[in-house]
């Protein structure tokens, strides 16, 4: 299962890391893993135009880690991300697991 923790302060959202393999199917054909990968470097993408620096992110084979404390303008990117991960979770919530504190 993928594991998705977000981190917010008040309204805003601090941190968001994404780790571990959804196991809906094997390497190659896991259209829940190929699902949160788009949304994560998609919205990974538009984060460093908007103004993140590439040094606020940390991926490793199974982790990725999004820093965002430098930049407060790029919410509602951040925001999008996380209700795009909700819709899978709906639709596949024995595969991912979100969680918000």
């Amino acid at each position: 299962m993928t594991k998705v923790n977000v981190v917010k302060d008040i309204d805003l959202i601090k941190s968001i890391e994404v780790y571990d393999h959804a196991g809906f199917a094997g390497h190659g054909d896991d259209i829940v893993c190929a699902g949160i990968s788009t949304i994560i470097f998609g919205g990974l993408n538009a984060l460093i135009e908007f103004g993140l620096s590439e040094e606020s992110v940390e991926v490793s084979e199974a982790t990725i880690n999004i820093n965002l404390n430098e930049v407060e303008n790029i919410q509602v990117v951040v925001q999008t991300i996380i209700i795009q991960l909700q819709t899978i979770q709906e639709s596949y919530p024995d595969y991912i697991d979100i969680q918000i504190h």
